[in-house]
């Protein structure tokens, strides 16, 4: 059941996240367009998106994933509470998940749209980037981002979780070399894609951006997850042996004051006392069964 919950909270929040995170640039390409409608993107690498380059990841997320080990489920029964409570999934969720995709996306465009923005191919033909070379360099950082994403969304690191994953990338790269070399007049795009794989491969700009692109806007999510794997797990390590220290104590106190208190009863029953018969509602004549009796009772 706990691993059902969060497989399916990571692959919704994972497929509200990239999709955001890809819509939101043709947000801040509207300024610049003056709000013609321009797209940014092909009409087919926008179709592509869901049907092809990021359809694997929420399959590792939604089907592999295993938050916690059998043993540490059946050890540590309360981590069942979070999925009660909807810490997992709830509205701050969701919104933490949409503020996300929306400083993804805004470093995406930006960054490479300020990259791009006075240069030319390879510096020595002459001609200038035009949109859509840009376009499909914010399409493949886009990839890469939503890639290294769910890279850090997972909790375990299967063979599974590598080429459901990181195979986005070659899927785009592959996608990109057939529908601009092969098919570049035909009616998927109308010759606006033609050369475009030739174009982006023999460019440095285009890999140093696919590298420091993504490194730059995923640094604060590798950041928390080393957070959340370092330090909040030994908090909670921490303050589970410490409740289970306290229950130690607590009933190392009970046990004890529980013996002395049977300690007292033996005492007062094998010694003379005037006040014996008062203390104990015991006759002079008590035996060792009903004195046995009298101890199991305050048990």
């Amino acid at each position: 059941g706990v691993w059902n919950y969060h497989r399916i909270t990571k692959c919704i929040l994972y497929s509200f996240y990239k999709n955001v995170l890809l819509q939101l640039h043709q947000f801040w390409f509207s300024p610049l367009n003056l709000f013609s409608g321009q797209n940014l993107f092909d009409r087919w690498c926008l179709a592509y998106y869901n049907a092809i380059f990021t359809m694997l990841p929420p399959f590792a997320l939604g089907i592999f994933e295993r938050p916690y080990s059998y043993k540490h489920l059946a050890m540590n029964p309360s981590i069942y509470q979070n999925c009660q409570s909807g810490r997992l999934f709830g509205s701050r969720k969701f919104i933490l998940c949409i503020g996300n995709a929306c400083y993804h996306s805004l470093a995406i465009y930006f960054l490479t749209s300020n990259i791009t923005e006075h240069g030319t191919f390879n510096g020595k033909t002459g001609y200038s980037y035009g949109l859509t070379w840009i376009g499909n360099l914010v399409f493949f950082n886009t990839v890469n981002v939503v890639t290294v994403k769910a890279l850090l969304d997972s909790t375990v690191y299967t063979v599974y979780h590598f080429w459901l994953i990181v195979t986005s990338p070659a899927l785009w790269f592959a996608t990109l070399s057939i529908y601009s070399n092969i098919f570049p007049e035909s009616y998927f795009g109308n010759g606006i894609m033609s050369g475009q794989s030739t174009n982006l491969f023999a460019s440095v700009v285009f890999w140093m951006s696919g590298i420091l692109v993504p490194t730059f806007v995923c640094m604060p999510d590798f950041m928390w997850k080393i957070w959340q794997q370092v330090v909040l797990t030994q908090k909670e390590l921490a303050m589970v042996g410490s409740s289970m220290s306290n229950t130690s104590l607590e009933k190392g106190e009970d046990n004890k004051n529980h013996n002395t208190e049977e300690d007292e009863i033996v005492i007062n029953a094998s010694c003379p006392s005037p006040n014996r018969a008062y203390d104990l509602n015991l006759n002079p004549t008590t035996n060792s069964r009903e004195l046995q009796g009298l101890v199991n009772q305050r048990k």
